[in-house]
């Protein structure tokens, strides 16, 4: 049997998270670039706008990166704070 410190896997799992962070911040910029705003300010302009589907589906995959960025830096949180188990 292998014994594995709980700490030794959280400074895995962190990695692991920040480096995913990466890649999806990444992808924000590159929303941010491409309409020259924030994602608050896009979603609010495109609402009050008509649809045009290559943005619309730019606003999709924009918000599945948002909800993704958010989901993340809770992870890392809790993995900082030793706010997990281990099966």
């Amino acid at each position: 049997m292998v014994t594995v410190q709980k700490s030794s896997i959280a400074k895995h799992l962190i990695l692991e998270a920040y480096a995913e962070l990466f890649t999806i911040e990444d992808k924000i910029s590159f929303f941010q670039k491409k309409y020259n705003q924030s994602f608050e300010k896009f979603q609010q302009k495109l609402k009050s706008s008509d649809e045009k589907f290559e943005t619309y589906d730019d606003y999709i995959e924009w918000k599945a990166y948002q909800n993704m960025l958010n989901h993340l830096k809770k992870k890392i949180k809790d993995l900082k704070n030793g706010d997990f188990t281990v099966a």
